[in-house]
Formats: C-alpha cells, structure tokens, sequence
C-alpha cells in the first residue's frame, strides 16, 4: 500500500490554494482545491481580501487561463458560466476579510463555552468526590 503524505500550501500573494500529494518516490501530484475552496467562498458571499478590487493586484489576475475574468467565479452571487466577467451585477463586493473573522470568532465563542462548561463540570465533580471522601467512612 503506497503512503502519500498531503501537504496544503496556500500562496499569500495570490490568495490560490493548492495541494499536492507526496509520493514516497519523491514525486509530487497536483490536485486543484479551487472547486472545494470556491464553494466555500460562494457561501460566504465574498470577494476579495477587503473588496472585490484585490483580485486585479493579485497574482491570479496575471494568469493566462483566467479567460479574461474580471474576479474568479467564486464572487459570483449567482454561480454560471464566465459569471465573473459581469462584475456589476452579479458579484459580492463585501471583501472575506470580515467575514471570515466573525466566523473564526463565532467558532472561538463556541469553542470557550464549551471549555468552560467542561471545567466547572469536572470541577463539581471534584468537590463530589472531595465531600464524599470526607464524609463516607466506606470510601477508604
């Protein structure tokens, strides 16, 4: 059974995640995330880091394969084909920046709810069995 180790690497400056797959013989295979990561972003309904406007300084802008787009098809409101070339009907102009952040802070939110409520309820169940060791001669 062949091991492959997967590596995801994200291009800052292009904001163009990608993955590849590391095979023990040292070579690498390329899987393209952008399907997965684009659905992600239509759900989200945004475009950019702070508005739509970034993709023109980003590094994607400058690909030869992106057919003239004038933002990826993730901005799109209403998925189709080519859609990102209509920009001025049928794309987010909110940028991700903010909303991911509420997101990653909505989830931080949940996260220390429930941390805190799994500390007072082991710390309940110390004081139990501290009361109960004290007080019960048959728990020696």
């Amino acid at each position: 059974m062949a091991f492959m180790a997967a590596v995801v690497s994200f291009n800052s400056e292009s904001l163009y995640p990608a993955r590849h797959l590391a095979t023990p013989t040292g070579g690498v295979l390329w899987v393209d995330l952008m399907i997965r990561t684009r659905d992600k972003f239509i759900r989200l309904k945004c475009c950019g880091v702070k508005a739509f406007k970034d993709w023109e300084e980003s590094a994607w802008f400058d690909l030869p394969d992106r057919n003239d787009l004038t933002v990826p098809d993730s901005c799109c409101i209403e998925p189709s084909d080519d859609c990102g070339k209509n920009v001025e009907t049928n794309i987010s102009f909110n940028g991700c920046e903010g909303t991911i952040l509420a997101l990653a802070w909505h989830e931080l939110l949940i996260f220390a709810v429930l941390a805190l409520v799994t500390f007072v309820l082991q710390m309940v169940a110390c004081l139990i069995s501290c009361c109960i060791k004290f007080h019960d001669p048959l728990y020696d």
